[in-house]
């Protein structure tokens, strides 16, 4: 029985790989036309899972580790499913190595953005992003993951991380001369 089982999702899995762009597309179309429909499954479906204590993506009850991360913070998805949608994104893939790699990786940094060293929260703030950006050439490769704050993904967009830190220095140098004092004063003249 479970061979047969076993069988049927190789099948599966391999139609989903060939026919991928195919069923992306009807995806699409379906989502454009049912998308209330959609939006109002997934309220209901949060909101039991948020009266239960549970995960949105798998069912898991909440664990006291991810209570104790969160803070009291609302998280939709327990801390497996966390590290295994991010894994998603960067690699395509939901594959335990690399959820592995990136948890491993979110230690390394110590839990921070590497950007502006705000504290990160799994399920809250955290992105998975690429040092080099893949609009710049950069890789989906491990050598090219850091860990960011959201607020730093909106502002580094397509640019590399040498050049946000570069113009970050910049503006911290130009906030100690004297134009950058005249133009504060003559902003908070116009402002009475």
């Amino acid at each position: 029985m479970a061979r047969n089982e076993e069988k049927a999702r190789n099948r599966q899995q391999r139609y989903r790989e060939t026919h991928r762009s195919e069923l992306r597309a009807k995806a699409s179309v379906y989502n454009k036309l049912h998308r209330e429909k959609i939006k109002a499954n997934a309220r209901l479906k949060w909101k039991e899972h948020k009266a239960s204590g549970t995960c949105f993506r798998c069912g898991v009850i909440y664990d006291e580790e991810l209570l104790n991360i969160l803070n009291g913070r609302q998280s939709k998805t327990c801390i497996k499913c966390i590290w295994s949608r991010a894994s998603g994104h960067f690699f395509g893939n939901e594959q335990a190595s690399n959820c592995k790699f990136l948890r491993r990786c979110f230690i390394a940094q110590g839990g921070h953005c590497a950007l502006c060293n705000v504290e990160l929260v799994l399920g809250i703030n955290q992105v998975a992003d690429h040092i080099i950006s893949r609009a710049l050439g950069g890789e989906n490769s491990r050598e090219n993951l850091q860990w960011i704050c959201k607020d730093c993904s909106l502002i580094k967009s397509q640019y590399t991380t040498d050049f946000i830190i570069d113009h970050v220095k910049k503006i911290a140098e130009f906030r100690n001369t004297p134009e950058c004092t005249a133009m504060k004063q003559a902003m908070e003249k116009a402002r009475r």
